[in-house]
């Protein structure tokens, strides 16, 4: 609340990059996932809200980023299930690059 008169006045807006494990989940995501269905949920409450400030979420795929090549590496070593798809994602070319994405944004 306290930073609701700053980004009006600022013109601000706020945008939550979202993620599928959200809304899909995968063995080993719990936490991330559900704090993501969180944050997604509360952005859409903030608009309902009609606070005077733009919110919204982007799911823009998966970005190849240090953390989320971390992520793999633990989850690896955890043989969880889902490290399959991101070896098929990083082996196919199915993620964002992080400058592209920032472009975007």
């Amino acid at each position: 609340q306290g930073l609701l008169p700053q980004l009006r006045r600022a013109g601000g807006r706020v945008l939550h990059l979202g993620t599928s494990v959200a809304h899909h989940p995968q063995k080993g995501t719990a936490t991330y996932g559900i704090t993501k269905a969180a944050f997604h949920r509360l952005y859409q409450q903030l608009n309902a809200e009609e606070l005077g400030v733009p919110v919204a979420t982007l799911s823009p795929g998966l970005v190849d980023t240090e953390g989320v090549r971390d992520h793999v590496t633990k989850a690896r070593r955890l043989d969880l299930p889902h490290v399959n798809f991101f070896d098929a994602a990083f082996e196919k070319g199915w993620t964002t690059d992080m400058d592209q994405l920032m472009t975007f944004v």
